[in-house]
This record gives C-alpha cells, structure tokens and sequence, in this order.
C-alpha cells in the first residue's frame, strides 16, 4: 500500500466515507469498485470522488484533499509511485511542493518526469553534493575516471554554496527553476513535466 483515500460523494455526503488503501489489489478490484458503486460514486471516466484525507508514505499528496478525483486514476497514480526509488521519491515531492500540484493529472505527469529532476538535501558535504550535482547535469552518464577528477565543492551548484552558509530559511528562492523546498533543494535540469495524460 502506498496510500490510503478516504473518498466520499459530494453531492450525497449522507452516503458517508470509504477509505480505500491505493493501488488497489487486483483480487479486490471489483470489491472496492462495488463498495463504491454503493457510494454513488467510482464511475470510470467522471470525477465524482471526493478525497477527504490521505495517508501514507507521501505528505505531498495532501494536495489532493478536498479535490474531485476519479477512482481509477487515483490507482494508477499508485501503481505509478509504488515502484519509486527514494530519491524518486524526494523528487516527487519536491516538485509536488514547487508547483503546487494539485490535480491529479498533474501528478501523473510528473511521475513521468522524474528522471529529469534532482533534490539535493544533504548540505555537509559539498564535495559529493558536487558530485551528484554534475552527475545530473551529465544525464546520469559519467564515467568513474570522469567523475573522480570532479573538484565537487567548485562545481556545487551556486544555491547549495549559498544553502550550506544560510541554514535557516526553507522558502528561499533562488535562480529561475530551482528551489528550497521542505523536502531539499530541488532543480529541473530540462523541462520538468512532461504532458503525457490529456
């Protein structure tokens, strides 16, 4: 389970809740599909589920609170994070955080648009932090030899120079894309969201 909705029918809010654990398992599908149904809500194209709380391993998905989602959409936004890394994760919720995500299509995309983010968290090292900053700028693809000779606290991005001497502020913005977030320090290093659901 990564998260768990409790949704409700707006238009009917004496029909009550039903808190649903996300991605749904597939021997349960039709289960929580009827249980839904019961709901007068679930229906597989219309928004009709209202998300009344979120729970889990992803604070950022609170931005979804309050929002009409509709239920298959919210499973495959699911199956979508279950398989991410930690720093896919971070990265997630950074850009979550950034741009104020709060449509659930929007978060799909960006589950596809991960690769082209970084978060930078860890401030006590600049050397590595150097290091994992040239990495990305790279696309991943150095060689050890290449990735050795890196002086890690001359190539550390400007903002993280700045970051490691002003601990204190969280909201700093700094350059056009990056910013500090709860999270880490978080830069797109090409167009960050792909557009990939209508």
């Amino acid at each position: 389970m990564i998260f768990k909705a409790a949704l409700y029918n707006r238009e009917c809010m004496e029909y009550g809740c039903a808190t649903i654990p996300f991605p749904i398992p597939r021997s349960e599908y039709e289960k929580t599909m009827e249980m839904l149904r019961g709901l007068d809500i679930g229906d597989a194209i219309k928004q009709d589920c209202t998300v009344d709380e979120i729970s889990g391993k992803l604070p950022a998905l609170a931005v979804l609170e309050g929002q009409s989602v509709n239920a298959d959409e919210l499973d495959y936004l699911a199956k979508r994070l279950a398989p991410l890394t930690e720093e896919e994760t971070q990265a997630f919720q950074a850009m979550t955080l950034k741009y104020q995500f709060g449509d659930i299509s929007d978060l799909i995309n960006l589950t596809f648009s991960l690769d082209r983010v970084t978060v930078m968290s860890d401030f006590e090292d600049l050397d590595s932090l150097g290091r994992k900053y040239m990495l990305a700028q790279n696309g991943g693809c150095m060689t050890r030899s290449e990735l050795e000779k890196i002086d890690g606290k001359a190539s550390c991005c400007p903002a993280a120079r700045v970051r490691s001497r002003r601990m204190a502020s969280c909201s700093m913005r700094v350059l056009r894309c990056p910013r500090f977030t709860s999270v880490g320090y978080s830069r797109c290093l090409r167009r960050a969201v792909r557009r990939c659901v209508p």
